[in-house]
């Protein structure tokens, strides 16, 4: 890709994490365990972050031409530290309602898949090492929130089906 190529994917990626930063705020004000809001409000974030990391490499490509070097943020702590955020009894007296979150953990899984392939299909494609190694990144990121989300999604599924009897003896 070239600068031209190079702004089009970060103007594309932009976009993808403002949506994802939409979704995950939107999902925090609608959820109610207090861990499943703190890890949906901590996603959201982390999306936001992205969006002014990829919003710096935007001014640089248009201002110099070419992309900032890789720094890798500080570490911060994840917001929600003890996993599973929904309990097994939680879930026994309250089964009805987790509809609602299991549709929202699903939505997260695709969408950060969908990030994901975006982010690597735009690595693979850029032509500057720079360029790359944002790109290589930002998937890499995505793949971290679809692996929190992952647990998440299978721990209260599972927990689903024990409570309505789905589970083998």
């Amino acid at each position: 890709m070239g600068v031209k190529s190079d702004l089009e994917a970060l103007k594309v990626a932009m976009a993808t994490e403002r949506k994802g930063y939409e979704f995950y705020k939107e999902t925090a004000d609608q959820i109610e365990p207090p861990e499943a809001q703190k890890m949906f409000l901590s996603l959201a974030q982390d999306e936001i972050q992205h969006l002014h990391w990829l919003e710096a490499q935007e001014e640089s490509l248009l201002e110099k031409g070419e992309w900032l070097a890789y720094e890798p943020p500080p570490q911060k702590a994840r917001a929600v530290e003890g996993l599973p955020i929904f309990s097994s009894e939680e879930v026994k007296r309250k089964i009805g309602k987790y509809h609602s979150e299991l549709s929202a953990l699903k939505l997260g899984l695709e969408m950060e898949e969908s990030s994901r392939q975006l982010y690597l299909k735009a690595a693979a494609e850029c032509l500057d090492g720079k360029g790359r190694a944002i790109f290589s990144r930002l998937a890499a990121w995505e793949g971290e929130h679809w692996e929190l989300l992952k647990r998440e999604y299978d721990f209260l599924m599972g927990e689903y089906k024990k409570s309505m009897g789905f589970e083998p003896f």
